[in-house]
């Protein structure tokens, strides 16, 4: 929450800047993309394969992208999430209110008490227990950060040197291209744990609170398809079926084709058919 008003009393102090705003929203975006495949998809579902160099590139990545946020302990807390939906057990759940699900659940929570046995496998690799830091709470690891925002500052000169129309300065550039865009990828994430377990439409009977949302899944890569996901969540795609946009999804067919992972795990399709019906199709999944 403190971090808010401070970012807020910045961006009044910086001004503002519609290239920062147009950078922060595309870059955010993409931010969250990199984040949702790598921590979500992969780290915590293992949906599908890669190798250790490309499995510490993407890490390092969406590490740098949501401000150290520590990529083992996000999975934890994520495939803890899975186990105890929406029950007094979830540290995130929606029942305790949506500003408790999407962010206030993390204030004064440092991890000390969290069993990250869950992700034994991952925290062999010496490269990710870097990024990680300690295990036995949260600690932001702030050098892929560092990374990030070295590029934004260069990429933030040679704006100003090539496009003095834009009227950028250092502090606009640092607010909007680094701040706001960590905000967006930020929210994009936790629109997961609060939003899409709240409005939508189940075809599944998941026992819990998920639910699928076409607006969420455009906003969030792909994830807002949570009911399906919370069906079968070993699936390297949440959007069973065609129409259902699953931008996470193609970019991580993108990345086979280019042979960085392999072994996709899709969906069984007695599973598609038991929500999605021939008869009920149209009407429970809009």
């Amino acid at each position: 929450m403190l971090i808010h008003l401070i970012l807020a009393i910045g961006f009044m102090l910086a001004g503002f800047s519609e290239v920062g705003l147009i950078f922060g929203l595309i870059a955010g975006y993409i931010g969250m993309i990199i984040t949702f495949i790598t921590y979500h998809r992969y780290l915590a579902h293992q949906a599908f394969k890669t190798s250790r160099l490309f499995q510490f590139i993407l890490a390092f990545i969406s590490c740098s992208m949501v401000h150290g946020v520590p990529p083992l302990w996000w999975a934890s807390i994520h495939r803890h999430h899975h186990r105890h939906s929406d029950t007094e057990k979830d540290l995130h759940t929606p029942k305790d209110g949506l500003w408790h699900s999407h962010i206030s659940w993390t204030e004064g929570f440092d991890g000390s008490h969290h069993d990250t046995s869950n992700v034994r496998s991952l925290m062999k690799c010496p490269e990710l227990n870097w990024l990680n830091g300690p295990s036995d709470k949260i600690k932001r690891n702030y050098y892929p950060p560092l990374v990030n925002l070295s590029l934004v500052l260069i990429l933030g000169s040679l704006a100003m040197e090539f496009y003095p129309e834009w009227e950028l300065t250092f502090f606009k550039i640092i607010m909007w291209g680094y701040f706001f865009r960590a905000m967006v990828t930020y929210h994009a994430l936790s629109l997961s744990a609060s939003l899409c377990h709240t409005f939508g439409k189940k075809p599944y009977d998941t026992k819990d609170r998920s639910t699928n949302s076409i607006i969420l899944a455009l906003l969030t890569g792909g994830e807002g398809w949570h009911n399906n996901h919370h069906r079968y969540q070993m699936s390297a795609r949440c959007g069973f079926l065609w129409y259902q946009i699953d931008i996470n999804y193609y970019v991580i067919k993108i990345l086979e084709k280019l042979g960085l992972v392999w072994d996709l795990k899709e969906v069984p399709s007695h599973v598609i058919e038991e929500g999605y019906s021939t008869s009920s199709i149209a009407s429970k999944n809009l």
